[in-house]
């Protein structure tokens, strides 16, 4: 694996063993989905308790050095997926890059992980003492899901299929402000699209390529500005051919700009 991960969440080495299990889990799995690896490259990530924050990548940003803040708790496995995929896949997409689309795909990751852990570790869990631990994740999931749907009204959702773009539109004119509910509730939408075509993963990088403004060209710069809006045109124009049916299905599902 290309990736190094270090977890210094607590004193306790074993608890740090554990957490280092899962996460290294995800980063492998995520390196065979995305196997063009991260815009900024692949550097060591350490991963730290943050008592302020759910999950967090720290700015300014390291260029020796990925730093991951996570609030682990009582509920650490299931956590762990869902916060550490987030922000994986925020590095995969580019670091230096944040907007609505960017939290969106992030969002997506934490439910493909779950899910995917959900299954593997119903059979298979990768130590012993995680046995049952593939309930845990799926409860996490299912508990975010009905705090998402809990706060829409489900009726306006399943009657009009241009719901999400609506939302989007008026995120994307800086109208209102997007919230982790309607986040969590679009990567619900469109996670169907990554389960049944794993390959779809691959067009990730291209999503950092494709914003305005553009990040630098240099990986090693990590000075730009983060708050950008998705350019679909750049996104749509530079996909490889074999995945640009993938990008076309998602960019028409979300948006109708």
């Amino acid at each position: 694996m290309a990736w190094e991960i270090t977890c210094r969440l607590w004193e306790n080495e074993e608890a740090n063993t554990q957490l280092k299990t899962v996460v290294d889990e995800i980063a492998a799995e995520t390196e065979k989905l995305i196997p063009s690896g991260p815009p900024t490259g692949y550097k060591p990530i350490v991963i730290t308790h943050d008592p302020y924050y759910t999950h967090r990548i720290y700015q300014p940003l390291d260029p020796e050095v990925y730093k991951i803040g996570i609030a682990a708790g009582k509920e650490t496995p299931g956590k762990a997926v869902y916060d550490f995929a987030h922000e994986l896949m925020h590095i995969y997409i580019d670091v230096r890059v944040i907007n609505w689309f960017t939290e969106i795909i992030s969002h997506l990751a934490s439910f493909y992980f779950l899910d995917l852990f959900a299954d593997k570790w119903a059979e298979n869990p990768p130590r012993p003492e995680f046995s049952g631990y593939a309930a845990i994740l799926q409860d996490r999931k299912n508990d975010i899901v009905r705090e998402a749907y809990q706060n829409v009204d489900l009726y306006q959702n399943q009657v009009s299929g241009n719901w999400i773009r609506e939302e989007i539109k008026r995120i994307a004119a800086w109208e209102v402000s997007g919230t982790e509910i309607l986040y969590n509730l679009i990567a619900l939408d469109i996670l169907p699209l990554f389960r049944e075509n794993p390959e779809a993963w691959q067009m990730i990088p291209f999503i950092g390529k494709s914003t305005l403004p553009p990040p630098p060209e240099d990986p090693s710069d990590l000075t730009a500005e983060s708050r950008s809006q998705p350019d679909f045109y750049t996104f749509l124009h530079i996909l490889p051919g074999d995945i640009k049916p993938f990008g076309e299905k998602l960019v028409a599902r979300i948006w109708n700009g």
